[in-house]
């Protein structure tokens, strides 16, 4: 009886390790954003406007069937509202651009490769913090995508014009 008992763990825990083979590694850290962006060369330098879409989520009723009668429940819809711009300089310190392969891109290559306002993937971390593309997101985006990295603090929108 032992012996099966054995027999049974051990073929339990291979079962167990090759199912847990079948996943990819977990995230390192946070999504990036899909931003739109446009770059161009200013004041010797480049300068790259990253638009995000602004949504705001309201709660309304919505009438669904339930064990044959007609019930009121509420969903969350989200709606478009405007977007966000913000100029942020492209240094290749601070902020840096890569390809979907981790090469970096030359903040002077920028212009070229989005002179026309195009998706970008912005990897936003804390200015302490070195930032890690990870290859847990990357994997899923287009290859001609350009990924930035930067401090969070760069890329606060202005407030709203009163």
């Amino acid at each position: 009886m032992v012996r099966w008992s054995m027999l049974l763990m051990l073929v339990a825990v291979f079962a167990a390790h090759g199912v847990a083979q079948d996943r990819l590694p977990p995230p390192l850290g946070g999504s990036p954003q899909i931003m739109v962006a446009r770059a161009v060369e200013k004041d010797g330098g480049v300068v790259v406007t990253f638009s995000s879409p602004q949504f705001k989520y309201k709660t309304e009723m919505v009438e669904v069937e339930k064990e044959g009668k007609k019930v009121a429940m509420p969903r969350t819809a989200v709606e478009f509202v405007q977007w966000n711009d913000i100029d942020v300089q492209v240094d290749g310190k601070a902020v840096r651009a890569f390809g979907v392969d981790g090469k970096a891109i030359e903040p002077n290559a920028l212009p070229k490769r989005l002179g026309k306002a195009a998706q970008v993937a912005v990897v936003l971390h804390h200015p302490a913090d070195e930032p890690k593309l990870d290859p847990y997101y990357l994997s899923v985006l287009r290859k001609d995508l350009v990924v930035f990295t930067g401090p969070a603090t760069k890329f606060v929108p202005p407030p709203p014009k009163k």
